[in-house]
């Protein structure tokens, strides 16, 4: 056997020349069958294994996708994403492709970017976006580089396949279910302003006090950053920001923009003397699993999350599969689709 045998090795063995060797062990139906199983042979004997990224860059594909992770402090180990890992995952799976997990900070930088790398070095076939932000250079720099992708959110353009769950509808879903409860002190913890799904469910939740006839002052309202953490710290300024302003605490419910923040914040409420739905109510968004597993169980505006991701796998294949000699690409361009949430009564809500 010889030490790292090369394709020039193996068709020296196999007595044909390199690109003969080539065709043969991708399949090529232009090589006969004897030919091929002399090469098959031959690379055996020497213990000869094509280099699997070398083969596919020269046959115009990689087999693989990235999925670029969200902007910290929240990762992939967030439970909301891990379920959507899950879905795009198996789907991709199914269609013969690999995942790449790959950080989107610096997609426009010179060199620090990894999502940068694997687009302009064409080592993925696609992109899937997480977290899309206002004006979002990534999808920018995809776009012209041309490469397909999908966003995980509603994009403020255009031309980009995009999937998300309805944010304004399901945050407004919320405080409609605390307003038949018969609260009518509400106050908001919202996601980074720079993301559009927190823009949308602060709007889903303004818009639907509107409706119900409410004021919100701006100390009801404060910005976390969709963790567990994010969500503690937001409440406690809220409770401080209501005593400075009322002498004492008069909210009744409180609606956080994602299932995380609404556990850390009843975790502050408790900090604080407060009791959960006693003295104030608590709607999440999501719908993750570890929703249903704390005490009290989160009420919640239920997203489809598994079902995002087959959407976003189905988007991502639409784009690529065209590049196999098979069309599966749907007529009307680029689409964004919005999956309608459900509200998930659980303990943490009760009437005023």
């Amino acid at each position: 056997m010889v030490m790292n045998p090369s394709m020039a090795d193996v068709a020296r063995v196999a007595g044909v020349s390199k690109s003969t060797v080539s065709r043969a062990l991708a399949g090529d139906a232009r090589v006969s069958p004897a030919t091929r199983r002399r090469v098959e042979a031959a690379a055996r004997q020497l213990g000869y294994t094509p280099h699997r990224v070398a083969r596919a860059l020269a046959r115009g594909r990689t087999w693989m996708v990235a999925v670029a992770a969200p902007s910290s402090p929240r990762s992939f180990s967030d439970p909301f994403f891990l379920d959507f890992l899950g879905a795009v995952g198996d789907g991709l799976t199914a269609a013969g492709y690999n995942l790449v997990l790959t950080s989107s900070d610096d997609a426009r930088g010179s060199g620090g970017g990894s999502l940068r790398e694997l687009v302009v070095g064409r080592m993925v076939d696609a992109v899937l976006v997480t977290e899309v932000q206002v004006s979002d250079a990534r999808l920018d720099f995809l776009q012209e580089q041309g490469l397909p992708c999908v966003a995980l959110g509603s994009p403020d353009r255009a031309g980009v396949y995009a999937v998300d769950g309805d944010n304004v509808g399901g945050a407004a879903m919320a405080v409609r279910h605390l307003v038949e409860l018969g609260h009518r002190h509400i106050a908001c913890i919202s996601g980074p302003s720079h993301l559009t799904a927190a823009q949308q469910r602060v709007r889903g939740f303004l818009e639907a006090m509107r409706e119900a006839g409410l004021e919100v002052p701006a100390h009801r309202l404060a910005e976390g950053d969709f963790t567990l953490s994010g969500g503690q710290i937001a409440a406690r300024r809220l409770l401080e920001a209501e005593r400075a302003a009322c002498g004492e605490v008069r909210l009744t419910a409180l609606f956080a923009s994602n299932d995380l923040m609404a556990m850390g914040a009843v975790a502050a409420l408790r900090e604080c003397g407060l009791q959960v739905p006693a003295d104030v109510s608590v709607v999440g968004f999501d719908g993750i699993g570890l929703a249903r597993m704390v005490d009290p169980p989160l009420t919640t505006v239920v997203q489809p999350i598994r079902q995002l991701g087959s959407v976003a796998v189905e988007m991502l294949l639409e784009q690529v599969a065209p590049a196999s000699g098979a069309s599966h690409a749907k007529p009307g361009g680029p689409r964004q689709v919005v999956l309608p949430c459900t509200l998930k009564p659980g303990g943490s809500t009760a009437p005023r």
